[in-house]
C-alpha cells in the first residue's frame, strides 16, 4: 500500500471537565468526507467519533469556543458561514449513525446554529445573515447532474457555479436513487446548511446505462419518495455497477482517512449469489406503528409503510413477513437459521427484556462445523455471509506466511468482538488453539465457550473489548505479553469501527499481525490510519458484496507489525 498525501490541516484535541451537554456533527461521516475531499482542507482525523470523547468533557461555553476554533483551523477555505459541528444543549439524543447520510440532527440543526452564531459575535452574526439569504427553499425543484457516489447510499451533484474542468464548485447536493453520470430532477428537502443541500429524486431525465428497473418495485423512482421503502438503496443499479461503486467508496475512504493508496482493491460477489442479488436476507426487522401497521420504514424516515413484497429476503422470511397482521407498536424480528424454520420475535415498545423466544438456542452451520447462537443474538444476515467471511479470514491468516508471519501454536491469540466464536474457531483450526474470544454479550460468550470446547487452550470471556485490553495491558506478566506479541489478533467490531482507543490498546500488546473484519469502509479507514500510526502496515484489503442491492459492503484487512515496533514494556 502506498502512502497518500498528508492532510493539509491538523486540529489539537480538547480536554476538561465532564459536561452534560451533547454534541452532534452536522456533516455525517460520508458527507464530511466528500465535502472535505472537494475543498482539500479537512484532516481525515477530524471526525465526530474522535472529537466527542474529548470535547464532551468541556463545560458548555468552553465547548462553543472549541468548536468555533475547530472551524477556523480546519475549514479555512470554506465560506464564512460554513461549519461542521453543532452544540445542542440539553438534548437526550445526539450523534449520527455512520451508516446513513440522512439523519435528523438534534434540534434539526437550527438551535445549534443559532447558539453558535450568537455566541461567536458579530462575524458569525454577519455569516448568519448570509446563511439565511439563500436563493432556494425546501420543496423547490431543480435539475441536477450527478457526478459521484458518497458513502451511505447517496450520490453527489452540484448546483450552480460549477467548474467544467474539475467538476468542483457549486453547491453540493446529496440525493438517493441516482447514478453518477445521470441528470435528474430533484425536490430539495434540506437547504439549511451552507456547505450542502439534500434532495429527493422525482424524475430521471438522462439515465445511466447502468440503471435497471428497481428490484423492489415499490422503491422505484416512479413511486412518490415518501412511499419508497428503505433497505435497497442500490436496487436501481446493475449488480456489476453496484460493486464498482462500492469499490470506489472503499478505495476513496482508505486514501482519505487511512492515508494509503489501496491500489486495485476489489469488492467481490459471494459465491452462490443469485443472479439478481435477491433472496439473501435470513434476518429482517419490521416495525409496527401506533396504528398497528407492520412494514419497513420509508427510506430515510421512521414512518412505517406497508409493502407487498420483500425481495431481499429469503422466500421463507418473505412468506412469514407478509403473513403478519396488526401488532403492538414496536419491532418484529424474523430469523431463519440453518434449519429453515422462521422464528418470529415480537419486541413491543416499553418491554425491558427480550421475549423468551429470543433466547431459543438455534444452530447455524458453516461448512462442517455447527455454532450455537440465540435466535435473537447476532449472526450474519446474508445466507452465505458467515461461510464467505470464514473463508476470507482463513485466507488472510494463511497469506500471512508471505510476510514471514506464522500461526504459532504456543502463542496467545485474540478474537475481539468475537460473538459466538466463528473466527476463533478458524484460528484454532489453523493452529492457533490458544485463542481467547472476547465478547460483551454474556449469552454469546456462553455459546462461544461451547462452540470452542474441542480446543483445550481456547476460552471465551465476557467483557467489553476496551476494558479487557486495558486489564491485560496492566496485569499480564512478561511471559504472557511475549506470547501475545507472537500471536495474531482478529477483530470484527460493530459498524462504528474499533476506534482509536481500542486500536491503540491492541497495538500496545503488539501482536505480530492483525486481521480486521469491517462492515463500514469509513470506520475501517479511520482505524487503518490509527494502526499505521501505531507501527502496523496495511498489507491487504479485500471487499465482499454481502449486501447486494444496498450500499453496504464487508471488507477484510490484514496488518503486519513493523520490525522494531514490539511491546513497549513487559
Amino acid at each position: 500500500m502506498q502512502e497518500a498525501r498528508a492532510p493539509a490541516h491538523r486540529v489539537p484535541a480538547a480536554g476538561g471537565d465532564l459536561g452534560r451537554e451533547r454534541l452532534a456533527q452536522d456533516l455525517p461521516v460520508d458527507l464530511e468526507h466528500r465535502v472535505a475531499a472537494d475543498h482539500d482542507a479537512v484532516e481525515p482525523g477530524l471526525r465526530g467519533a474522535e472529537l466527542r470523547d474529548d470535547i464532551r468533557r468541556l463545560p458548555a461555553r468552553e465547548k462553543q469556543h472549541v468548536l468555533v476554533g475547530i472551524e477556523a483551523a480546519a475549514l479555512p477555505r470554506l465560506d464564512v458561514g460554513d461549519h461542521g459541528l453543532l452544540v445542542d444543549v440539553g438534548r437526550e439524543t445526539f450523534g449520527l449513525d455512520a451508516r446513513l447520510t440522512h439523519q435528523h440532527e438534534p434540534g434539526g440543526g437550527r438551535r445549534g446554529e443559532a447558539d453558535l452564531h450568537a455566541f461567536h459575535g458579530s462575524r458569525r452574526c454577519a455569516a448568519h445573515g448570509l446563511w439565511n439569504a439563500r436563493e432556494v427553499d425546501a420543496g423547490d425543484q431543480l435539475d441536477l447532474d450527478v457526478t459521484s457516489v458518497a458513502h451511505g447510499g447517496v450520490f453527489v451533484g452540484r448546483h450552480g457555479g460549477g467548474d467544467d474542468a474539475s467538476g468542483r464548485g457549486g453547491r453540493v447536493v446529496f440525493v438517493p436513487d441516482a447514478i453518477p453520470g445521470e441528470r435528474v430532477r430533484i425536490r430539495l428537502t434540506d437547504v439549511g446548511r451552507k456547505s450542502f443541500w439534500r434532495g429527493e429524486v422525482l424524475e430521471v431525465l438522462e439515465a445511466s446505462p447502468d440503471r435497471q428497473p428497481h428490484i423492489w418495485p415499490q422503491a422505484d423512482v416512479s413511486v412518490p419518495p415518501a412511499q419508497r421503502p428503505g433497505g435497497a438503496d442500490f436496487g436501481h443499479i446493475e449488480l456489476a455497477a453496484q460493486r464498482a461503486l462500492k469499490r470506489d467508496v472503499l478505495a476513496d475512504a482508505l486514501r482519505r482517512f487511512g492515508g494509503v493508496d489501496p491500489g486495485a482493491v476489489e469488492v467481490s460477489p459471494v459465491a452462490g449469489e443469485s443472479p439478481d442479488g435477491r433472496g439473501w436476507r435470513t434476518r429482517v426487522s419490521l416495525h409496527v406503528d401506533d396504528d398497528g401497521r407492520i412494514g419497513p420504514f420509508a427510506a430515510r424516515s421512521h414512518r412505517v409503510i406497508p409493502v407487498e413484497e420483500h425481495p431481499l429476503s429469503t422466500p421463507a422470511i418473505e412468506q412469514a413477513a407478509l403473513a403478519l397482521r396488526q401488532g403492538r407498536a414496536g419491532r418484529i424480528d424474523l430469523v431463519e437459521p440453518s434449519d429453515g424454520r422462521v422464528r418470529v420475535l415480537r419486541r413491543p415498545d416499553g418491554e425491558r427484556t427480550a421475549p423468551a423466544e429470543a433466547r431459543e438456542v438455534i444452530t447455524e452451520r458453516v461448512g462442517e462445523r455447527s455454532f450455537r447462537v440465540d435466535a435473537g443474538g447476532f449472526w450474519q444476515v446474508h445466507r452465505l455471509a458467515a461461510a464467505t467471511l470464514d473463508d476470507a479470514v482463513r485466507d488472510a491468516l494463511r497469506a500471512l506466511a508471505d510476510d514471514d508471519v506464522r500461526i504459532d501454536p504456543d502463542a496467545a491469540h485474540l478474537d475481539l468482538y468475537g460473538g459466538v466464536g466463528l473466527f476463533a474457531a478458524a484460528l484454532a483450526e489453523l493452529g492457533g488453539a490458544r485463542v481467547t474470544s472476547v465478547e460483551s454479550d454474556p449469552r454469546a460468550t456462553e455459546h462461544a465457550g461451547e462452540n470452542l470446547s474441542e480446543w483445550v487452550g481456547a476460552r471465551a470471556e465476557t467483557a467489553r473489548v476496551d476494558r479487557f485490553l486495558a486489564r491485560v495491558a496492566t496485569q499480564a506478566s512478561a511471559s504472557e505479553r511475549k506470547r501475545l506479541a507472537r500471536g495474531i489478533t482478529v477483530l470484527d467490531p460493530p459498524r462504528s469501527g474499533a476506534g482509536g482507543a481500542v486500536v491503540d490498546a491492541v497495538a500496545e500488546l503488539a501482536p505480530s499481525a492483525v486481521v480486521y473484519v469491517a462492515c463500514d469502509p469509513v470506520a475501517l479507514a479511520r482505524d487503518v490510519g490509527t494502526f499505521r500510526a501505531a507501527g502496523y502496515e496495511l498489507r491487504r484489503v479485500a471487499g465482499y458484496d454481502l449486501f447486494p442491492n444496498s450500499h453496504h459492503l464487508e471488507a477484510v484487512a490484514t496488518f503486519v507489525r513493523h520490525p522494531g515496533s514490539g511491546p513497549s514494556r513487559g
